[in-house]
């Protein structure tokens, strides 16, 4: 049986939706069924690292509301996903 599917509304990056419809049309699959996939491995992948007792991110600060990556915000959301990236490599032992 197959999974549950769900509609979202992403905003990326032109040059994301660039390589996506690039990389979807050479393997013949929809920009969609590609983007499922693979945030699903990644998403997956990240769960692990989060639930690991090493894994300790620390809270966002005070009046660090991220909502829309731009701005502020942006600046925010990179440094969250380098801090999750180096909580990653210390978990694989690479760094």
């Amino acid at each position: 049986m197959g999974h549950k599917v769900k509609k979202v509304s992403l905003s990326v990056p032109a040059s994301v939706v660039s390589d996506l419809t690039k990389v979807s049309q050479a393997l013949g699959v929809s920009r969609s069924a590609l983007a499922g996939e693979l945030l699903g491995n990644v998403l997956a992948d990240l769960k692990v690292i989060l639930r690991s007792s090493t894994a300790t991110l620390p809270p966002p600060a005070d009046g660090d509301t991220i909502r829309r990556a731009r701005g502020a915000s942006l600046e925010l959301i990179q440094g969250r996903v380098s801090e999750l990236q180096r909580q990653f490599d210390l978990l694989e032992g690479t760094k």
